[in-house]
């Protein structure tokens, strides 16, 4: 574990630079007699990355979580990001969710929440053949600018995305609600419901329930229910997918206000054209028309 939590480090001039490579929780984080990746919420993850804020001149976290192919961070990713910014890092640059997401300034430091995929292009959703790469200019400890560069897929190759305007558009707008807390909060419980009723939300329609589990021997053929309950102890475990069963349950129950609107669930239906366009997506769209 204090292996995995340790630092990349390099100079450049004479700027000394770490450089911190941390996840949310899934199989094959480091354990104290096991190697693995370096857990983000380990007790000893902030202070060990407290040590490197006073150690070294520039320290970058990479922040590897989220949700998968949508484009908001959950709230509770938003706070646990937010608090490495506010340990000191200079900046926070996330990945996972397959697809770009917003980015913000918090106390004058930037966070990007997802770049999106660079090479790894997933035939069955052309939404993930763009991404963002993320060019960070510093004058030895002072960070004077974060700039977003848009990449796409192109066969087996990466080049930089031109004709682009409709995807800053489409990233200014995304950014515009996640800077703001408040903001997100209705956009993340939408984002929650409908990850929850896909997921873990056993449908009554025998129709859906079909192709639920067609869909679901296709992808675990005959190993299904161990590799099935292996993946839900996954999604218990890791963060952001916990966050999804908590605020959907939350909701249900009462337990928390909930703030959705019709006009935010329009705006996600929008939003979701750019990052949903596989076959699970398809299957919600049936489970619509027959409810």
């Amino acid at each position: 574990e204090e292996t995995a939590i340790e630092p990349f480090v390099t100079t450049i001039g004479s700027t000394s630079i770490a450089i911190y490579n941390l996840c949310e929780r899934e199989f094959g984080v480091a354990k104290f007699d096991s190697p693995g990746t370096a857990w983000i919420s380990h007790p000893n993850a902030k202070s060990v990355v407290r040590e490197g804020v006073a150690t070294y001149d520039v320290v970058v976290l990479i922040a590897h979580g989220g949700i998968e192919y949508v484009p908001f961070p959950p709230l509770q990713r938003q706070r646990q990001l937010r608090s490495f910014i506010d340990l000191g890092v200079d900046a926070v640059i996330g990945h996972h969710p397959h697809v770009p997401q917003g980015w913000e300034r918090h106390n004058g430091r930037p966070v990007f929440y997802s770049l999106g995929n660079f090479l790894m292009y997933i035939k069955r959703r052309p939404s993930t053949r763009w991404g963002m790469v993320v060019k960070l200019t510093f004058d030895e400890d002072r960070l004077l600018s974060a700039q977003p560069m848009l990449t796409q897929i192109e066969g087996e190759s990466v080049s930089m995305l031109t004709n682009a305007e409709a995807h800053w558009k489409y990233l200014t707008r995304l950014s515009s609600i996640t800077q703001d807390h408040d903001r997100l909060e209705p956009y993340w419980q939408e984002i929650a419901m409908r990850e929850y009723e896909r997921r873990y939300s056993r449908s009554p329609n025998p129709l859906v329930e079909c192709v639920g589990i067609l869909l679901r021997r296709m992808k675990y053929g005959s190993s299904r229910p161990k590799r099935y309950q292996l993946q839900k102890l996954n999604h218990i475990r890791n963060e952001s997918q916990r966050a999804v069963i908590e605020t959907a349950l939350e909701i249900k129950t009462g337990v928390r206000v909930d703030v959705r609107t019709e006009q935010v669930s329009k705006d996600v239906d929008q939003l979701l054209l750019w990052t949903n366009d596989d076959l699970p997506t398809l299957v919600t769209r049936i489970q619509k028309a027959v409810s």
